[in-house]
């Protein structure tokens, strides 16, 4: 689904002429609003107010322009006439913005541009923007906004978007908040980030709602279905759609009911509902033919045909119509028609010419990303148009076959890799890897025992690379299944390995997931490290936990950790100085237990290493004193806490902390990003840290995501609910492992192999995953142990004094004893 048509300015007669016969006319279809104005208008040069009149007369203009986009039509010919008659140039202005807004619409973007200007030109000579007033500057920023939302100049988007919202809170101005809730709507719609954009949505639907303004609401059903169907839920948002096309429709306003016949024409058909989603894109055809609507609906129309003959299976008439829809100015109509047009081309075998498309499709990507400076929003681009990247994998199989390993790893990497160098950098770390890399960028990565293992996952097929220093090897998964019979699998698996200690139960399906993702990359005989890139469901999918060919779990073989990019496995340079900061069993209330295990894994971890450490233990875990530690300086961060994980808004996501001061008591996604460290390792010792929702993209937006993104160079996290018990056992063999000398996937591979030996079931050790450069050594020192002659020496001198107070005792007993 695309979101396809700009942001117009939607400023009521509420905030303009004022008076109650105003705020009955919100209630008006377009026409009705015509011809209303006009008698507003009279009545007012009949009492000699003339700038009434001429306010009246341009809000006519205003609805006559949104009926038919004409501004030579008599009603705005009478408005410019009225606007220049008088001293002030506010009203003609305010008409300046009007005429904006519409030209907007008909994609003239540098016409509305110059417009805008020249309305913010003659408005600068009346009241200042921030007064109830001043309505006519912040329409500028909305109209300028609009445009550059669908021109994709993200940056210039955040400028005026922050104008307008700050104005019009200082103005007081309810219907330009509305605008600024309906702009940010579609802002995070664009971005990616969909919850919040829902959230804004449903702001400015109440406020809509209690005006009955049927313009307002029915603009803002539109981006609310918007929300609803990138989030994947179509059937809701049709039926969204329908309610604002019928306050279109009560509106008389064509652009809405146009708009929303589009995206309704799309959900049909993805639907499978291709005879309804005819007749709208009939509708569109018909109004353009009778010059009902402007010219530039007219690629909305191609791309909705386009949909339509994909999901009949007409790949010539995909093709026809995506082609005609490129020429859009609009980005992710053009965008989109690429993808759709390399899809009909991959259809029809024509792969030289899908592989065209694709690679035209990524470069309108990463443009569009460049613009943007917040990570999420850079993210959130990614997870809409990855498809491209997953789907030029696949032309590149087929046309290659196994020869094509190398490039295709290429664009694999380069989906993984983009958002993770552009956080690192927004972030002002400096990344090993500063650049995307191609296969043999990445095999000189490689120390030389580990196999870098990549997955895939297109629309119909899962592939899977091996890499090491010498060869890359691809292939297809042909046994993994469909993408929803691979996630019913994993799931399964998950809930076993965490439910249940009958190593029966597990035997078979951990088998047959190692025979069909693992064993066609790298055999049967797995030797070494193997780091592993996942996609799709594989994300959530505890690989050291599968059995291996003759017996035994992965992780007793080899060691195992997980990667977000090929670019993370290098090892980071030196880290910081100090050794290790912890966190460790803040005060709890319901509905969260006691930590009693947190202030064990502190003991664990003091009794393990020597080297100077910070640990905050109770009512001194506060973030205060968190932040006041300098954690950037510290080679280990150990938080043994509560996580709370939001799925709706990964930024939500937090580490239960002491309350104290300011402070909430949460140490939260957005916080953490902007933490800025160095450190080689972050053990998260609470439950679930490296879940969350799953970006196509990146991965499961989880906690480990937003400490790696922080600069840290490897995150143990879980994958499951830790049991208090087993807590302290696994920091205690981490620690010891880590003072000795191991790597960080050294060390969590060792001491999951202790806890198997001891007899400790999966669901104690399987959900501990180690993300991102396994090589790197955190460089800690163990607690020291004597040497065998002072043992010795401490030995004898405990057994004299043992001796000796014996011998006393014997002797008192004798010198007080009664014959």
């Amino acid at each position: 689904m695309i979101r396809a048509l700009p942001l117009v300015a939607l400023w009521s007669a509420v905030a303009h002429a004022g008076g109650p016969e105003a705020l009955a006319t919100i209630k008006l279809s377009l026409p009705e609003r015509v011809s209303g104005q006009a008698a507003l208008a009279s009545q007012a040069r009949a009492r000699g107010d003339l700038e009434g009149a001429a306010a009246h007369t341009i809000e006519g203009c205003f609805a006559y322009l949104l009926l038919t986009f004409d501004p030579k039509g008599e009603p705005c010919v009478q408005a410019e006439q009225a606007a220049g008659a008088l001293p002030s140039t506010m009203l003609l202005a305010r008409l300046r913005g009007y005429q904006s807004n519409i030209v907007a619409w008909t994609l003239n973007w540098d016409a509305a541009r110059a417009l805008a200007d020249d309305a913010e030109r003659l408005a600068r000579a009346g009241p200042g923007p921030e007064t109830l007033a001043g309505e006519t500057m912040r329409s500028v920023h909305l109209t300028r906004g609009g445009v550059e939302l669908e021109a994709g100049r993200f940056a210039a988007v955040e400028r005026e978007l922050a104008a307008l919202i700050r104005l019009s809170r200082l103005a007081g101005d309810r219907i330009g908040n509305v605008n600024g809730e309906l702009f940010l709507c579609r802002f995070h719609v664009k971005t990616g980030e969909l919850v919040l954009a829902l959230e804004e949505c449903n702001r400015g639907l109440a406020i809509a709602r209690q005006l009955q303004d049927s313009l307002l609401l029915a603009t803002l059903l539109w981006q609310r279905g918007t929300v609803e169907s990138v989030r994947g839920d179509l059937a809701t948002a049709t039926a969204t759609w329908e309610e604002g096309l019928t306050w279109a429709a009560r509106a008389v306003a064509p652009y809405l009911v146009l708009t929303i016949r589009t995206e309704l024409a799309s959900a049909l058909a993805e639907l499978g509902r291709f005879d309804a989603a005819t007749s709208h894109v009939d509708a569109i055809r018909d109004a353009l033919a009778k010059g009902r609507a402007p010219p530039s609906f007219g690629f909305q129309m191609h791309w909705a045909r386009g949909v339509i003959a994909a999901g009949r299976g007409d790949h010539r008439g995909a093709i026809e119509s995506y082609r005609a829809a490129q020429a859009s100015p609009i980005d992710s109509i053009a965008t989109s028609s690429l993808v759709g047009e390399a899809e009909a081309h991959h259809g029809l075998g024509e792969l030289a010419e899908a592989e065209v498309g694709y690679r035209a499709a990524i470069a309108r990507v990463e443009s569009a990303r460049s613009g943007l400076a917040k990570l999420e929003q850079r993210a959130g681009i990614m997870q809409r148009q990855v498809r491209a990247y997953q789907e030029l994998v696949a032309v590149l199989w087929d046309r290659h076959g196994a020869g094509a390993g190398e490039r295709a790893l290429a664009i694999a990497e380069a989906a993984r890799a983009r958002a993770l160098l552009d956080a690192l950098s927004g972030a002002g770390i400096t990344p090993t890897v500063d650049r995307l890399l191609d296969a043999a960028g990445l095999q000189r990565l490689l120390p030389a025992d580990t196999t870098l293992v990549m997955y895939v996952a297109s629309a119909r097929r899962l592939f899977g690379f091996a890499v090491t220093r010498d060869r890359v090897t691809m292939a297809v998964l042909g046994g993994a299944g469909t993408r929803l019979e691979l996630g019913a699998r994993v799931d399964h698996y998950a809930r076993l390995l965490a439910t249940t200690d009958d190593g029966s139960e597990l035997a078979a399906p951990g088998a047959a997931l190692y025979a069909d993702l693992i064993a066609p990359l790298v055999g049967t005989s797995p030797t070494g490290t193997l780091v592993i890139s996942a996609d799709g469901p594989l994300h959530l999918l505890p690989f050291e936990a599968l059995f291996v060919p003759g017996g035994g779990f992965l992780v007793e073989h080899v060691d195992v950790a997980m990667t977000l990019s090929g670019s993370l496995i290098a090892p980071k340079a030196a880290a910081p100085r100090s050794s290790l900061l912890a966190i460790a069993a803040p005060p709890t209330a319901p509905p969260f237990a006691p930590l009693l295990a947190g202030r064990a894994e502190a003991d664990a971890i003091t009794t393990s290493i020597s080297d100077p450490s910070v640990v905050l233990v109770g009512v001194d875990a506060t973030e205060a004193r968190f932040r006041a530690s300098e954690p950037a300086g510290f080679r280990v961060l150990h938080f043994a806490t509560h996580a709370v994980i939001d799925d709706r808004v990964p930024l939500r996501s937090g580490l239960l902390m002491a309350p104290g001061g300011v402070d909430d008591g949460w140490l939260r996604a957005d916080e953490i990003y902007r933490l800025h460290l160095g450190a080689s390792l972050v053990v998260l010792s609470g439950c679930q840290t490296g879940t969350g929702e799953v970006s196509e993209s990146e991965g499961p937006m989880s906690l480990a995501r937003a400490f790696l993104y922080a600069g840290a160079h490897s995150v143990i996290a879980t994958l499951w609910d830790v049991e208090d018990r087993h807590g302290p056992a696994m920091t205690r063999a981490l620690y010891r492992e880590l003072a000795a000398g191991q790597s960080i996937g050294g060390a969590l591979g060792h001491a999951k192999r202790a806890m198997i030996r001891d007899g400790a079931p999966p669901r104690t050790w399987a959900p501990w995953i180690a993300i991102g450069a396994p090589a790197v050594r955190p460089t800690l020192t163990p607690v020291s142990s004597p040497d065998r002659a002072s043992i010795i020496v401490v030995a004898l001198v405990v057994l004299g004094g043992l001796a000796l107070g014996l011998a006393v005792v014997l002797g008192l007993r004798r010198e007080t004893r009664i014959d």
